[in-house]
């Protein structure tokens, strides 16, 4: 029982976190979902993903009426290209994949170290176990802390934005 709550704490801290919006064409509510898209990809580097399985990677991408425009990094061009011919753009962020990261590290280890505190301190004098109940935890969500920020940096949060075509038109 006591290596199972280790086992899912732990299991935590493999979660990559994610930000998913699927945006259905035609577009009806235009003005609002260009303006969180164009906020999200504020100064961020975007890997495109096309309908026809090609991927490139770009910066300065901007959602406009019916169209995505970017620059493209490998070879420093500018493209303009319909959003029914887009079929999904992630964004990465390194500084919220650290702390999102770090708070599961911290969770994790706190929780775990809570754990060995338990298994290991009765077998010590109490005023020593008061001791190990506080000072075990915070050792181990240090370390947690310091695990997952790095595991948070390297996977990084991502933004996606999934795009599916619609005949249908979208009620509101």
């Amino acid at each position: 029982m006591k290596f199972s709550f280790v086992i899912i704490i732990f299991s935590f801290t493999l979660i990559g976190c994610t930000t998913s919006n699927i945006i259905v064409s035609p577009l009806k509510d235009v003005p609002r979902w260009t303006d969180q898209f164009n906020a999200t990809a504020k100064d961020k580097k975007a890997t495109i993903l096309f309908r026809d399985s090609e991927m490139l990677d770009a910066n300065e991408v901007l959602a406009e009426l019916d169209s995505i425009s970017f620059f493209q990094t490998k070879n420093h061009t500018r493209g303009v290209v319909h959003i029914n011919s887009i079929k999904k753009i992630t964004f990465t962020n390194p500084t919220r994949g650290l702390f999102e990261g770090a708070g599961i590290g911290l969770l994790s280890g706190a929780a775990t170290g809570l754990l060995t505190a338990y298994i290991l301190m009765p077998a010590h004098p109490i005023d020593l176990q008061a001791l190990g109940y506080i000072v075990v935890p915070i050792i181990f969500g240090g370390i947690g802390s310091i695990i997952g920020g790095t595991i948070g940096v390297i996977s990084e949060h991502k933004y996606e934005y999934e795009f599916t075509n619609s005949l249908e038109p979208i009620e509101n």
